[in-house]
């Protein structure tokens, strides 16, 4: 049995497969990001999310488990797997690497190929004709994180804030910030963003109200969608510019999928570029990664049978 598992900022989703493609089960958990999280808690929901696959499919343990992490940016050593993963997950072998790295392992294409990820952090990462794996972004929520669910809704409160203060121009994202985080007025928003501070996945998930607002004509909504878009186009054009000009682009990520007018803009700055959604969502990039560290290439029959049993909308 092959166990993909993809930890994003905020939510961990695992899928288990057997050798020949056959979806068994999928579950989700928290964050198992270590520096968004204590060790502990991370520990926990990976636990969590393990108790959660055997539940389902009453196997245990495993031939091979992989995990692709947002806390990294490259593959982890020994050391790092055990720190996470000792005394949770029993298997055969047990890879950890980025989960870009995994995001790659989805778009099933030998040689040079690149990602743009932007879900409650962002990151381009590709692979390049040697097989080096190369990244650009991926600096956090502090240093960059450009395009992502937590840097468009950060700068959406802030633009409500502005709104509300008189120094800014007036939104509908003043109204929108004041009834989804559930207060009277936005000197209120003190308390809630600061004692104790406001977890980012917290901050992100306002990225809907973001959408809805410019969606509904709201030029600040639709300004803030289209800045960050164009700035992480940026951060992905620098990395496209390491490649060759036919490099294949994949798209992922809950930004892309759930707000079109970010991803229509952010299209525009590669007009020449294939550039799609990846055939496969990352936690299956995370089976293949596992099939291969144990010594298995998912062949064309076993993607089928992939695509044929997977019950999942992200599959393309």
């Amino acid at each position: 049995m092959y166990l993909g598992i993809d930890g994003g900022g905020s939510r961990t989703t695992a899928a288990l497969f057997s050798g020949d493609g056959t979806f068994l089960c999928e579950a989700s958990a928290g964050s198992i990001n270590h520096y968004s999280n204590p060790l502990s808690v991370v520990r926990d929901n990976l636990a969590q999310l393990l108790r959660e696959v055997r539940r389902k499919s009453g196997l245990f343990p495993f031939k091979s488990v992989f995990i692709g992490s947002s806390a990294l940016n490259g593959r982890a050593d020994k050391a790092d797997v055990c720190r996470l993963t000792d005394g949770i997950v029993q298997a055969d072998v047990i890879g950890m690497d980025s989960d870009l790295f995994i995001a790659l392992e989805a778009m099933c294409r030998e040689g040079v190929c690149a990602a743009a990820i932007c879900g409650t952090g962002s990151m381009a990462v590709a692979r390049n004709a040697d097989g080096q794996i190369l990244h650009k972004g991926g600096y956090g929520y502090l240093l960059g994180d450009e395009g992502s669910g937590y840097a468009i809704a950060l700068e959406a409160v802030r633009r409500a804030v502005r709104s509300a203060d008189g120094s800014g121009e007036k939104t509908a994202l003043e109204e929108a910030v004041r009834a989804f985080f559930q207060v009277q007025n936005t000197d209120e928003l003190i308390e809630r963003f600061y004692d104790p501070p406001i977890r980012r996945q917290d901050v992100a998930a306002f990225l809907p109200q973001v959408n809805a607002c410019a969606t509904g004509g709201d030029a600040c909504a639709i300004r803030i969608l289209e800045t960050q878009a164009d700035d992480f186009a940026r951060t992905v054009r620098a990395l496209l510019g390491m490649l060759p000009d036919d490099c294949p682009l994949g798209l992922w990520g809950g930004v892309f999928r759930h707000v079109p007018r970010f991803t229509e803009r952010f299209l525009r700055s590669f007009p020449d570029r294939e550039a799609a959604f990846l055939p496969f969502p990352p936690q299956l990039g995370a089976v293949f990664a596992a099939m291969k560290q144990a010594g298995i290439r998912p062949t064309a029959d076993v993607l089928a049978r992939v695509k044929q049993t997977y019950p999942d909308r992200d599959v393309m």
